[in-house]
């Protein structure tokens, strides 16, 4: 049986924002109405122009457990996530998107599992996207949880739909150890993070509770190969510092472990490169861009 919150560590949720108007209201009220009622919440807001601010320090006004924390200046989406992980005073901690919605059991349902498996270092619901919620198909249920070398192939086999597990219930400490230099990476910082995190120990997925994943992230946006171009070889090996930090993790595999992540990593970035250019066309063109905006490429 679960123990009484009082006796349970607290969690430390830290959510970056950027002009979040539309849907910070419906992400905070979320996790205001989480069964376990022992956590805070850090809200960093990157030098929104909107409304955010306004509805955030209304929030914080009305439960002291959320602490609201407004940026000079753009600090950029990756210094951002960072931030509010530094910020974190609890032995757990969870990022929240900020229109990501959650059941009213994910934290208790992942804290519980955290606290009777020490070997674990996260644990998250089966999760879906907005307007997917009650189809089976579209849920995402699979686990890190398996020996090391399994829990790569694993990640590289579901990469393109890990950002549930991205918005896990983690170990403080650890995923403190997983973020050196990520917000330095091009594209793929988030699944460094992830695999990081893999190297660490297992993550867990719970059969219970569910995240359901808000549409209005970079990797959603018309502009998200452009954005995260920064180098003339991110035309031909678009995770090309992802695939260096991934080889680096993977340092101390057997031979024939590593070449299978190698061979993986060239697929990805084949794949990406494609699809890059796919969209790049598609945007040159009237008919192409009226596409895209109707219907995002996954």
């Amino acid at each position: 049986t679960m123990p009484s919150q009082l006796q349970l560590p607290k969690i430390s949720v830290g959510i970056p924002v950027y002009n979040g108007e539309l849907t910070i209201s419906r992400a905070l009220d979320s996790l205001l109405s989480q069964t376990y009622k022992n956590f805070e919440i850090i809200i960093s807001d990157n030098a929104s122009n909107d409304k955010t601010s306004l509805i955030c320090q209304d929030y914080a006004n009305h439960d002291k457990r959320i602490r609201y924390i407004r940026q000079e200046r753009n600090i950029g989406a990756a210094r951002n996530f960072r931030f509010v992980l530094d910020k974190a005073s609890s032995d757990y901690f969870m990022w929240s998107a900020c229109d990501d919605l959650r059941s009213p059991n994910f934290l208790e349902e992942n804290l519980r599992f955290l606290v009777d498996n020490p070997s674990y270092v996260a644990s998250t619901c089966p999760n879906c996207m907005e307007g997917e919620v009650g189809d089976k198909n579209k849920l995402i249920e699979f686990a890190l949880d398996q020996k090391l070398e399994d829990r790569f192939y694993a990640f590289f086999d579901n990469c393109w739909k890990s950002h549930g597990i991205f918005y896990a219930v983690m170990r403080t400490s650890v995923i403190r150890n997983c973020v050196h230099g990520f917000q330095d990476i091009s594209l793929g910082a988030d699944w460094l993070v992830i695999l990081s995190l893999a190297s660490k120990g297992p993550i867990n997925r719970t059969r219970t509770g569910l995240m359901v994943s808000g549409k209005t992230g970079i990797s959603n946006s018309l502009g998200r190969w452009q954005k995260f171009r920064n180098r003339s070889i991110h035309w031909f090996l678009p995770f090309y510092s992802f695939s260096s930090h991934a080889l680096r993790l993977s340092q101390g595999f057997y031979l024939r472990d590593r070449l299978r992540i190698v061979w993986r990593l060239i697929l990805l970035n084949a794949y990406a490169a494609l699809k890059q250019v796919i969209w790049e066309a598609l945007r040159s063109i009237p008919a192409g861009n009226a596409l895209l905006k109707r219907k995002m490429p996954g």
